[in-house]
């Protein structure tokens, strides 16, 4: 089949044909298209053929909407006027040619300066299928032509979204680290010129002090990239000015056509938001110095509650008045033991009671004279963080049971041993005091009991919406249950 000479357009073309002037929008023009089911439209002045506008300029003009309702044709259109005579267009070779040497997709045809026709690389398509063509023709196979239509659109498509981005993009030879592409976003970011970061090795970009240098940066991403094939990091850059901020940044290995392995980095200027983190926790280191100083005045002024009440202590002759100051004076310590864990604690938030149970235990002890050779102290406390609103009614109730099994359950320097055991079961809290004392006597009933320690523990537990049980079996213990809620921070 001879296919030198194909008819490749149609004479009847202004059937379908959208002719258009410069200065008519771009978009009453595509409304025309759309209409006409046509991917180009002729533009003439003077009924002369000055241009092409064509499907892609119609993506290149609507990538940018701020322009899109107010620009013109003759802004819009890329193509240049190429033509062909009538004469060549009957043959293959030279229109394949034409479309290969400008990168044009339409081809207008003239005879004696008058257009008879347009030659579109679809309808180039159409004839050969139509023919039954499945060959090369002069190097070009109709998959090649239909592929290098559809990159072409896709290229021109991604050029307009990396040029519009909000982020600035550029590329990096993975060789060398020189910078062979930056988006208008990445030098308007850096306060770089058009075209003068390109050829300019990356590291000039980020910045250095006596700590570290810009190269060694570079290396240490480029490295973590090239490893792990993508990479996301905060990085610390500076401006052409001088001026350093913070960028945000992913970057992944590309294989490039023309410069082999590139750098593909992203990067978005944090630098509000770095100020407003610093600003927070500016806030924050003032407010954690405000409250350790809150902690500290209210354990020195219940210091000297406690002082004044020890002094009390050793004015008083009366042994049960004594009694009464001393368990005051051992609440308030309690207290004070909290704050000051806070005070000492770098976690303001929480208590841990591994740490507060024995020096609480060890200071009632030495209070109450009692000798650890005689009653033996045994402590299974686990790390159980509260806060402090759980954890000042928790130490007054382990005041309250260990200062009365110190009391009362070892009379007459009886020996024996009492165990404090803290832990965590599920969303239970299980505070178990122990001792091997005397126990207590047959007749007790916690519900008619009037001792304040006794109501101190009822009232204590409820506040933590727990509840305690009592055996006085071997002895006597305190089994308290408090369940996990908003009043218990475990």
């Amino acid at each position: 089949m001879d296919i030198s000479k194909l008819r490749l357009f149609d004479e009847n073309y202004q059937r379908s044909l959208v002719t258009v002037t410069g200065n008519m929008p771009v978009v009453d023009v595509i409304s025309q298209m759309n209409h006409a089911q046509t991917s180009y439209a002729l533009v003439l002045h003077q009924q002369e053929l000055v241009g092409i506008f064509t499907e892609t300029d119609v993506v290149r003009a609507s990538a940018n909407r701020a322009l899109f309702e107010n620009i013109t044709v003759a802004e819009a259109m890329t193509q240049p006027v190429i033509t062909i005579s009538k004469a060549d267009a009957e043959h293959i070779s030279i229109v394949m040619q034409k479309f290969h040497q400008h990168d044009i997709c339409y081809l207008p045809v003239m005879d004696n300066k008058e257009l008879v026709g347009v030659i579109t690389q679809s309808s180039v398509l159409r004839a050969l299928y139509s023919m039954g063509v499945h060959s090369e023709i002069e190097n070009l196979s109709l998959v090649d032509i239909n592929a290098r239509i559809h990159a072409k659109h896709m290229l021109e498509l991604q050029a307009v979204i990396t040029r519009n981005m909000a982020e600035g993009i550029c590329l990096v030879r993975a060789t060398d680290g020189i910078i062979v592409y930056a988006n208008p976003k990445f030098e308007t970011m850096f306060g770089y010129d058009s075209g003068e970061l390109t050829d300019q090795h990356v590291s000039i970009v980020n910045y250095e002090d006596e700590n570290v240098l810009a190269e060694e940066v570079t290396q240490a991403i480029v490295a973590a990239v090239v490893q792990h094939g993508e990479a996301t990091y905060e990085v610390h850059n500076v401006k052409k000015n001088g001026t350093p901020f913070w960028c945000r940044a992913t970057t992944s290995v590309f294989e490039h056509p023309d410069y082999g392995m590139v750098l593909v980095a992203v990067q978005q200027d944090i630098s509000e938001y770095k100020q407003a983190e610093e600003k927070i926790q500016r806030s924050l280191k003032e407010k954690e110095v405000l409250l350790k100083e809150i902690h500290h005045r209210v354990k020195n002024n219940l210091g000297i509650v406690s002082s004044l009440l020890q002094m009390q202590c050793r004015r008083t002759q009366d042994p049960q008045v004594t009694s009464i100051l001393l368990d005051s004076q051992n609440r308030v310590a309690s207290i004070a033991l909290v704050h000051e864990k806070l005070y000492r604690s770098e976690n303001l938030a929480n208590i841990n009671f591994a740490q507060y149970i024995p020096d609480l235990v060890t200071h009632l002890f030495e209070s109450y004279n009692t000798s650890s050779n005689l009653v033996k102290l045994s402590l299974q406390v686990e790390d159980v963080g509260l806060d402090i609103e759980s954890a000042i009614p928790c130490g007054l109730i382990v005041n309250e049971l260990v200062s009365n099994a110190l009391k009362y359950a070892f009379p007459n320097k009886q020996a024996g041993k009492i165990l404090v055991k803290l832990y965590q079961n599920y969303r239970d809290l299980i505070l178990i005091v122990h001792d091997t004392g005397v126990g207590l006597p047959e007749d007790f009933d916690n519900k008619k009991t009037k001792t304040l320690g006794i109501n101190l523990i009822q009232g204590l537990v409820k506040q933590l919406k727990g509840s305690f049980e009592i055996n006085s079996q071997q002895g006597t213990e305190f089994k308290i249950t408090i369940t996990k809620g908003k009043n218990l921070s475990l």
